[in-house]
């Protein structure tokens, strides 16, 4: 049984209020305007999704693909023939767990089988429609869902449900996939361990019955909204700022992405902002005229690149952001970014080392250098734990994180400045 609390459905009403008045529910019954291609169709994506839901969308949104495989097209041909159109057409969108070998597909012979089963109908695919509807009673649903469930292949309780509640003949069930799975978790609720029927059965006592939603309500919902909700509208229950990103990563990210993130020496959420305010600061270096340009060979004009360098030369003739500037790098001075060099290179062998400041360099050049360096250190793969015995030092994921706080400060600063690249950096900004 899930631990379904109070704030988790409270969680859940805030998604019934902004979303449900933009969610298409499917009409009751709607399958009796449908034509028997229609509800093929419908089959066929049941089975295309599985694995992979890309390849159901491009094929759905193809007329020329759905042509091919259409329901009138597939009753002229013969059963070898009926076979090689669906394979082809599933190669062709890339449909997951779709092999070569026509014979030892899966899909293509789940979808061939289904096709015989609904062509035995009398009048095909409505002759099944109405079959189901005619199963009455307080348990039909189930029933209706078992019936798709045993007689059609790759069709199992997440696809028999979606195929239903798309033709309105049910409505007390969830089509429960990895984007409900998701919010479930998001919102604080434990699912792991739990089986489809026992989730099912507590969604629909324990949220969608308190917030007066039916299930097909709550499924499309979640399926329609995914992204939205996933990212704005869940709240981690007793969950840590950090934990929440973290569980927001791990579904919407690729799996390789996520670990590269968990390992990430500083403070995810002031690397974050420093990603944000330094790629900011260099796009209004380049906008406010600091800016230097060089040949390259593969461009007809000149390359532009953002010059730190001249816009220190500005900032050194204002004595009062000069000084401000200089006393929040106080850090960078006593601990300054360490840039990795070749120590050994017949032996391939990498080293840190302390910069040095040139004699001819001012001081916010210099400053200008390090938080260069504290960028170069973080953007060009030189700041995850567990890299090699060189990285590993006692304190130095604090230091990073401090480095970085640093930089953001005097970041900052520089913005108190009044003029070309405080205005570029604060166009299109709102407070």
């Amino acid at each position: 049984m899930l631990d379904i609390t109070d704030e988790h459905v409270a969680v859940f009403e805030r998604i019934k209020n902004d979303f449900l008045s933009r969610t298409k529910v499917p009409e009751e019954n709607n399958w009796k305007s449908k034509t028997n291609n229609d509800i093929w169709l419908k089959m066929v994506i049941q089975v295309i999704v599985v694995g992979r839901s890309a390849p159901a969308d491009e094929f759905d949104k193809s007329e020329k693909f759905k042509n091919e495989i259409s329901y009138e097209n597939l009753l002229i041909l013969e059963q070898k023939e009926i076979k090689e159109k669906i394979n082809q057409t599933l190669r062709f969108i890339g449909a997951r767990y779709a092999s070569s070998d026509v014979y030892k597909c899966p899909k293509t012979n789940a979808l061939a089988y289904n096709f015989g089963v609904l062509k035995d109908f009398p009048n095909g695919p409505m002759d099944l429609l109405k079959m189901l509807s005619e199963i009455q009673g307080s348990n039909c649903e189930k029933m209706r869902i078992n019936h798709v469930k045993n007689n059609f292949h790759y069709l199992k309780d997440k696809g028999a449900r979606d195929f239903l509640m798309e033709l309105g003949l049910i409505k007390n069930a969830i089509a429960i996939d990895s984007r409900v799975k998701n919010i479930l978790e998001k919102s604080g609720i434990n699912i792991e361990g739990k089986t489809y029927k026992g989730i099912e059965r507590d969604v629909l006592d324990k949220i969608c019955k308190p917030l007066e939603l039916s299930g097909v309500q709550f499924d499309r919902m979640l399926y329609q909204n995914y992204k939205e909700i996933a990212n704005t509208f869940i709240l981690q229950v007793n969950k840590s700022p950090e934990e929440k990103l973290f569980k927001l990563l791990e579904s919407d990210i690729s799996p390789k992405a996520y670990q590269v993130f968990k390992v990430f020496s500083p403070d995810i959420f002031t690397v974050l902002e420093f990603f944000a305010m330094f790629s900011r600061f260099e796009c209004a270096l380049k906008s406010g005229g600091c800016y230097k340009a060089h040949d390259v060979k593969y461009l007809s004009h000149p390359r532009v690149e953002p010059e730190w360098k001249e816009y220190a030369k500005v900032l050194e003739g204002k004595p009062d952001i000069k000084k401000k500037i200089i006393e929040a790098a106080e850090y960078l001075f006593d601990q300054p970014p360490k840039i990795q060099i070749e120590k050994d290179k017949e032996n391939k062998r990498i080293d840190w080392e302390k910069p040095k400041k040139n004699e001819d360099m001012g001081e916010i050049d210099y400053i200008f250098t390090l938080i260069k360096s504290v960028r170069n250190n973080l953007f060009h793969g030189g700041k995850f734990m567990g890299q090699d015995p060189l990285y590993d030092l006692v304190g130095e994921p604090e230091r990073n994180t401090k480095l970085i706080q640093t930089s953001l400060k005097i970041l900052e600063i520089c913005l108190e400045d009044d003029g070309p690249v405080k205005d570029a950096f604060n166009q299109g900004l709102h407070s």
